[in-house]
């Protein structure tokens, strides 16, 4: 991003390759950036509509600018394609973004409506690399996420299917219903005196053979 400088995005850039997460969770993060810019990057007076599962109209204040425009999404693409409005109509040149595989990086440049044609694109390439980082960022955290609540359950149920000899509904119930994520806050659902009495009642006489 720092080497990109006040180079502009031109015909065409790629970022660098992206690693450590799947195109799917990117692609979403990449997403949710057009529909909820504010939780990605400072901006204010953001107005969103949901036409449909694929365009969303929208309004945002942002780096000194006020943008109203149509984005387009197409998940299997993997694209991005904004469409300025002016006086209620689409000007001709959309901006568009693309999550490329082989390897998994971003493209991003301008072109033509019409002719499909590239046109040369005056943002600095420092914007959307930037932004590129942003999304990484965010998929890489909520993959951490995933991953950290996905260990505890199964450390919890693998205590208390294999060391407690506890029955898989029984189980179950304790991890989905109660919603005891981790070994630590099964251990606090009863106090020591009450802890077969409140196993009996509260879990195994409500689990269905």
């Amino acid at each position: 991003v720092k080497q990109a400088g006040k180079t502009p995005v031109g015909m065409g850039t790629y970022s660098r390759e992206l690693t450590g997460v799947t195109w799917q969770s990117l692609l979403h993060n990449f997403f949710q950036s057009f529909r909820e810019p504010q939780k990605f990057f400072k901006c204010d007076k953001v107005v969103v509509k949901e036409i449909n599962a694929r365009q969303i109209y929208r309004e945002i204040t942002a780096f000194g600018q006020h943008l109203v425009e149509n984005v387009y999404f197409n998940s299997d693409a993997g694209e991005a394609v904004c469409r300025a409005v002016k006086d209620g109509r689409e000007v001709d040149v959309e901006r568009v973004s693309v999550l490329r595989t082989d390897p998994m990086r971003f493209e991003f440049f301008q072109r033509n409506m019409a002719s499909g044609e590239r046109v040369f694109w005056k943002m600095g390439q420092a914007i959307v690399l930037g932004d590129v980082e942003i999304w990484l960022e965010q998929a890489r955290t909520t993959a951490d996420s995933q991953a950290v609540g996905s260990s505890t359950m199964s450390d919890l149920s693998r205590f208390l299917i294999n060391d407690g000899k506890v029955d898989p509904c029984v189980t179950s119930y304790v991890t989905k219903v109660l919603q005891a994520e981790s070994i630590a806050v099964f251990a606090y659902l009863w106090t020591h005196a009450d802890f077969e009495k409140g196993m009996q009642d509260d879990v195994v006489s409500q689990v269905k053979e």
